[in-house]
C-alpha cells in the first residue's frame, strides 16, 4: 500500500515537473537532432530518438554498451574519448564540425560532420552516471562553408600580407612543397598557433639527391612572435643550403651551430635531421629535438628512435649521429613538440597517442573515405586533425613524413600515330604520374607538353606507312626531375608558322624546365626535363574531392543577345573544332558581347589557343566583343598569360 502510494506520488511529481509525460516522450522522439542517453561507466544505451536510430541503424542493441557497436569503424576517430569524457569527469564536451566516417550496409563509407554536445547524466546525488549526447548533422553547412572559403582564399592572402602579420611572415618563410622521389613518398603539413603573438618558429625541409637518397629536417626556434619567425627563416636557409650541397648531417649541424651563434634569438633552437639512402640506410641527429618515430609496414611494432645525443644550437653541443634502417613500406615521422604539448595531455600520453595515431593513419584504419592514397599524406594530415580535434593546440605543429617504397618504374608506351594519339598519351602519362604523386601544376605542365609533342609527330613527321608508331618514355630521377621522351622513326616536315599556328613547341619551352629536340636519319626525339614537387604547407582541414574524368569534354551555351559559352575538359586539336562551331553560332546570334568561360578547361593546347585567337579576331571584325574567363590558378589562365591573349581572371 505504501509502495503503491509512493509510486503514485512520484508519478504526480513528474507530472507537475514535466507536464504531460506522453507529450514529452513524443517531443523526444520527434526532435530534429540526434539524442542518445546512456547509463553506467560502460555507457549502456537506455534511450535514443528516431533521428539517432536512423543514423546508427543496427550498430547496437538497446541496453548494450554503445561503444561496442562503433568499435570497428569509429576506433581511432576520437569518438570513444569524446563520448566517455562526461561520465568520467562530469565535464560537458562541446565540439563543432566533428568529422566521422560510418560504414554503410552496401560496403561504402559515409562521411558526416556533426555539432556535438556530450553532457553528464547525473544521479540523485549529482554524480555522473552516464552521458547525454546531442548531435546535429551539419555536413551541408561544412561543405557550403568550404566552398565559400575556397573562393575567398585569394582575398585572405592579400589581407594577411597587407597586415604584415607574424603569421603571414611565417607562411612566407616556410616551404610550400616537398620533393618527389623514386623511392620515397614525402609529405608535410604544419598548423600555426591560434594566437599570432604565440606563433613560434617551427620549420621543415626535405631534399632529394641525385643518388636517390633524401634528407629530412624539422626545427624549432625558442620564443614566439616576429623575432622567432625571423630567426627561423635564417636558420632554415643556412641548413637547407648545406643539405642541398651534399654536406653530411653532423657537419651541416656544426656549421649551423656556428652561424646561429651570431643570430639574435637563435640560441637553444632544436633541430632533427634524418638522411635515408635509396637502400634504406638511415642516419639521424636529434640536436635537442624530439626523436623521430618509425612506423612498421606490417605487424611489427612501431617505435621511437633513441635520441642521438647532443643538445640544442649554441649550447656547446657536439652533433653526433645515430644509425638505423627503414625497410620498404616503413615510414619515418619528424614532428615539432607542439603536437606533444597539447592542453590537458600529459607528455607520456601524448607520445603514445602520436605513435598510435600515425600508425593508424599509415594503415588507413581511420577516416578512409576520401583519404589520400599516399600513406605519407595520410600521416601528415590525419595526425594533426585527429590529435587536435579534442584538445586544440597552443603552439605551432609540424609533421614531416616519408615512407620508403619500391622504386617507381619507368613508363614505356608505344602508340599508333593517329588523331587520338594525344589523348591516349595523356591517359598513359597521367596514370604513371598518379603513382608518383606530384602536385597538380606539375601534372598539368607535363600533360600539356606530351600533348604538343605528340601532335607535332602526328602533324609533321614523315613516317613509314607500315610503321606509323611513336614511343613514349618517362623516368623519374633521384633528384625528383622527370625525363619525358617522345620518339618517332621519321623526319619532321618544317612547321608552318603563322599568326595562328606553330605555338606548340614555344608553349612547351615556356612551361617546362628544359626542352631538347634531337633529329637524325633514324628519327626524332623530343626530350622534356621537369622538376616534380608535391604540395606541402599549411594544414586547413581534410577536403574530399569528387572523382571526375579529366578527359571528359563538354561544351554548352546559354543563348540570347549576350551568349555565354562554357567549355569543360581538354581543349586541344580533337575538341577545338566543336568549340569553334559553338562559338561561330554564338557570334551569329550575339548583339554585343560573347563570353567564353574556360574555368573548367583541364588543358588548353596550342590548337585551342589558335581557335580562340581566330574567333576573337572574327568577333572584332563583326563589331562584337568576346571576353575569355580564366580565373587565377586554372590551366587556361596560365597558357593565356603566356601567349598574351587578353582574358578576365575573375569568375562569372
Amino acid at each position: 500500500m505504501t509502495d503503491d502510494h509512493t509510486d503514485v506520488s512520484a508519478e504526480e511529481g513528474r507530472m507537475r515537473l514535466f507536464g504531460d509525460l506522453e507529450a514529452a516522450a513524443d517531443a523526444f522522439e520527434q526532435l530534429p537532432v540526434m539524442l542518445v542517453v546512456t547509463d553506467g561507466p560502460e555507457l549502456r544505451t537506455v534511450a535514443y530518438n528516431a533521428q539517432a536510430r536512423a543514423a546508427v541503424q543496427d550498430r547496437f542493441l538497446h541496453g548494450t554498451p554503445i561503444l561496442e557497436g562503433f568499435a570497428r569503424e569509429l576506433g581511432g576517430q576520437g569518438f570513444a574519448e569524446m563520448y566517455a569524457t562526461p561520465t568520467k569527469t562530469g565535464r560537458t564536451v562541446s565540439l563543432n564540425d566533428f568529422r566521422v566516417q560510418l560504414h554503410q550496409p552496401d560496403g561504402s563509407v559515409h562521411e558526416i560532420y556533426f555539432d556535438v554536445v556530450a553532457s553528464p547524466r547525473l544521479d540523485s546525488e549529482g554524480r555522473p552516471r552516464g552521458t547525454i549526447l546531442l548531435t546535429t548533422d551539419v555536413t551541408q553547412r561544412v561543405l557550403d562553408r568550404r566552398a565559400a572559403e575556397s573562393e575567398l582564399e585569394a582575398l585572405r592572402e592579400k589581407y594577411a600580407e597587407a597586415r604584415g602579420s607574424v603569421r603571414a611572415m611565417q607562411r612566407a618563410l616556410l616551404a610550400d612543397t616537398v620533393p618527389v622521389s623514386p623511392s620515397f613518398d614525402v609529405a608535410a603539413r604544419y598548423v600555426l598557433a591560434a594566437d599570432e603573438e604565440v606563433a613560434g618558429g617551427d620549420w621543415f625541409d626535405a631534399v632529394a639527391r641525385d643518388d636517390g637518397s633524401i634528407v629530412l629536417a624539422v626545427g624549432d626556434v625558442v620564443g614566439h612572435g616576429r623575432a622567432a619567425a625571423v630567426a627561423m627563416g635564417q636558420l632554415r636557409s643556412v641548413l637547407l643550403s648545406q643539405l642541398r650541397a651534399g654536406t653530411g648531417i653532423g657537419e651541416a649541424l656544426s656549421f649551423l651551430d656556428g652561424f646561429a651563434a651570431g643570430i639574435p634569438h637563435a640560441a637553444r633552437a632544436t633541430v632533427c635531421v634524418v638522411g635515408i639512402s635509396a637502400s634504406g640506410e638511415l642516419e639521424y641527429c636529434t640536436a635537442g629535438h624530439p626523436p623521430p618515430l618509425v612506423l612498421s609496414a606490417g605487424d611489427a611494432e612501431s617505435r621511437y628512435l633513441p635520441p642521438s645525443g647532443g643538445g640544442p644550437l649554441v649550447t656547446g653541443s657536439v652533433f653526433v649521429t645515430a644509425r638505423s634502417r627503414l625497410d620498404v613500406g616503413e615510414a619515418v615521422v619528424l614532428y615539432s613538440d607542439g603536437i606533444l604539448e597539447r592542453p590537458g595531455v600529459s607528455p607520456a600520453a601524448a607520445s603514445l597517442e602520436l605513435l598510435t595515431t600515425t600508425g593508424n593513419a599509415q594503415r588507413n584504419l581511420v577516416l578512409p573515405a576520401g583519404a589520400p592514397a599516399s600513406a605519407a599524406e595520410r600521416i601528415a594530415t590525419l595526425t594533426i586533425e585527429l590529435l587536435t580535434r579534442m584538445t586544440g593546440h597552443s603552439d605551432d605543429i609540424t609533421i614531416l613524413a616519408a615512407q620508403r617504397r619500391a622504386p617507381a618504374p619507368a613508363l614505356e608506351v608505344e602508340l599508333a600515330v593517329a588523331y587520338d594519339a594525344p589523348v591516349r598519351a595523356r591517359i598513359a602519362l597521367r596514370a604513371w604520374l598518379e603513382n608518383i604523386g606530384p602536385r597538380d601544376d606539375d601534372v598539368e605542365v607535363l600533360l600539356h607538353a606530351v600533348t604538343e609533342l605528340v601532335v607535332n609527330v602526328v602533324d609533321h613527321a614523315h613516317l613509314d606507312p607500315e610503321d606509323r608508331a611513336l614511343r613514349l618514355h618517362a623516368q623519374l630521377g633521384g633528384d625528383g626531375r622527370v625525363t619525358l621522351d617522345v620518339v618517332d622513326d621519321g623526319t619532321w616536315k618544317l612547321p608552318i608558322i603563322t599568326g595562328q599556328r606553330g605555338r606548340g613547341l614555344a608553349l612547351v619551352r615556356e612551361l617546362v624546365d628544359e626542352l631538347e629536340i634531337a633529329r637524325s636519319n633514324d628519327g626524332t626525339t623530343a626530350r622534356v626535363r621537369h622538376l616534380l614537387t608535391r604540395t606541402a604547407g599549411l594544414f586547413s582541414g581534410v577536403v574530399s574531392h569528387a572523382e571526375r574524368d579529366p578527359e571528359h569534354f563538354d561544351v554548352w551555351a546559354e543563348g540570347g543577345p549576350e551568349p555565354v559559352l562554357t567549355v569543360r575538359g581538354p581543349l586541344d586539336a580533337t575538341t577545338s573544332t566543336e568549340v569553334a562551331a559553338h562559338l561561330n553560332l554564338a557570334l551569329t546570334e550575339a548583339a554585343t558581347d560573347v563570353t567564353v568561360d574556360l574555368t573548367l578547361v583541364s588543358l588548353l593546347a596550342s590548337a585551342g589557343v589558335d581557335t580562340l585567337f581566330g574567333l576573337t579576331e572574327r568577333a572584332r571584325a563583326l563589331g562584337l566583343r568576346m571576353t575569355l574567363i580564366a580565373p587565377n590558378g586554372t590551366p587556361a589562365q596560365h597558357v593565356l598569360g603566356l601567349v598574351g591573349l587578353p582574358h578576365r581572371v575573375d569568375p562569372l
